[in-house]
């Protein structure tokens, strides 16, 4: 599902509503760090189902505090504390802490033992630290919502308060939203069901409110592609970029740049210049996959526009980008990229030149490292399409022994002269039953071998 992310100004409350949005904030603070403390005690050793973490949240877990009023936040805190701790379990490192109170400052000042620097320095930092407040969902009579009044003015509909603290006999407080051009066009969006609201979150900035807002929107069916685009990190710029016709000949290639413009705002504006580019070219977007393998574009001396973790970023904003535009993407292994003559295929290190420039040692060719890079990423998909796949065979008495090592499958098949083509149906079976438990580099396979003709596609190689 695409998602969008909406962040929206509360428009100049009075201050008896900042007072009551602080308060808000406060107890639900205060709350969810009190109830993280609780359930350290019941916790197993191992994450468990969602459902079953969420079970362990009952009406008993929420009387340590009852006394602050958080009943309108019950399954927000519940929502919030499963995702911590999916991160915790995740990264398994120490259990988090997300606010201090008077108490703990105090015990670590009075304590006996030693205080490091660090430790003392994290505690205070966290000292009543205010945590976005979680809505989960959108509902006229619960959580959140939004609306707009005759006058076309946008406002939300924020519940804070339970029965004994409701002002005016109201559980919730109604704040008008500073809505510029760009956030009218996702509520307009909202009211005429091209979007729907999911969760939001309140935060404080100084003293300023927002709500952070996601809407989902629908996938557009995906558009038809004649080429493919590879996107690879700089060296003398941010990104270069490089356009294949599915024959394999480079029809394009370029830099992509922002200046002035840093942090997110930038991977924004490059993601949203990648996305206009495929579209542009009717192209197929392939980028590198960073999380698994490093592209060794970096060498001594060498100082690139962008670290892997900002390409990382830009390909994840990209990625969702794409499914809203109706785009296709994919990220393949960028290993030898930059090393690979686009000529005669010849790898070795040596090919690099300099520090940006690419000479083949086999056949001689030159190009600019960039260029290199992105013309092998652009044919990546075709390469591999046309490549292969080795099945190892060995016949015995009566019968073919059949392995596909990379799926990790293994066949015994009765000794015939349709043996292989036994194997191929009794492989797209097994495809069939087992995707969803490959891995993404088993999938990219297993998806070859379930189009039309597998037996095409496959390379049979005898055991002797």
């Amino acid at each position: 599902m695409p998602y969008k992310t909406m962040q929206i100004k509360l428009l100049n409350p009075s201050k008896s509503k900042r007072d009551l949005l602080e308060d808000a904030i406060d107890r639900y603070s205060t709350a969810f760090e009190i109830l993280l403390r609780e359930i350290k005690s019941i916790l197993p050793a191992v994450l468990p189902p969602k459902t079953e973490l969420l079970k362990l949240m009952d009406k008993n877990f929420f009387k340590c505090v009852s006394n602050l009023g958080v009943e309108p936040f019950k399954d927000a805190l519940k929502i919030d504390l499963a995702r911590l701790l999916a991160v915790y379990f995740s990264k398994k490192s120490s259990y988090p802490v997300t606010r201090t109170f008077d108490e703990d400052i105090m015990a670590l000042l009075d304590g006996e033992e030693k205080i490091s620097k660090p430790k003392l320095d994290a505690a205070f930092e966290k000292y009543q630290k205010k945590r976005p407040l979680l809505f989960c969902r959108f509902d006229e009579k619960r959580d959140y919502s939004i609306f707009q009044s005759e006058k076309g003015t946008y406002f939300a509909k924020l519940y804070l308060f339970n029965r004994k603290n409701a002002q005016n006999s109201k559980r919730y407080a109604v704040f008008p939203l500073d809505a510029a051009e760009w956030q009218q066009k996702f509520l307009n969006d909202m009211k005429s069901g091209i979007c729907t609201p999911k969760s939001a979150e309140l935060i404080q900035k100084k003293d300023e409110f927002y709500l952070n807002i996601r809407f989902w929107y629908p996938a557009l069916p995906k558009h038809h592609f004649s080429a493919y685009i590879g996107i690879v990190r700089g060296i003398n710029s941010d990104l270069y970029y490089a356009v294949s016709l599915k024959s394999g000949e480079i029809i394009s290639t370029g830099s992509i740049n922002v200046n002035n413009i840093y942090g997110l705002n930038k991977f924004h504006s490059l993601s949203n210049e990648i996305i206009r580019l495929a579209k542009e070219n009717k192209a197929y977007i392939i980028m590198e996959n960073l999380s698994t393998s490093n592209d060794n574009l970096k060498m001594k001396g060498l100082k690139v526009p962008l670290s892997v973790g900002d390409y990382n970023k830009i390909a994840f904003l990209v990625s969702y980008k794409a499914e809203l535009a109706g785009l296709e993407i994919a990220f393949v292994s960028a290993n030898s990229i930059f090393y690979r003559c686009t000529r005669c295929g010849n790898f070795k290190r040596a090919n690099r030149f300099l520090k940006d420039k690419f000479i083949c040692t086999m056949c001689g060719h030159s190009d600019n490292l960039e260029e290199i890079g992105s013309s092998n990423l652009a044919k990546t998909l075709i390469t591999y399409k046309n490549n292969k796949i080795p099945v190892y065979y060995k016949a015995e008495e009566n019968s073919i022994v059949f392995r596909l090592d990379i799926l990790d499958y293994e066949v015994v098949c009765a000794k015939s002269l349709s043996a292989a083509n036994e194997f191929c149906e009794r492989l797209k079976n097994h495809i069939a039953l087992n995707i969803n438990n490959f891995s993404k580099h088993q999938q990219f396979t297993a998806k070859k071998l379930l189009g039309e003709n597998a037996f095409s596609k496959i390379n049979f190689i005898e055991i002797k």
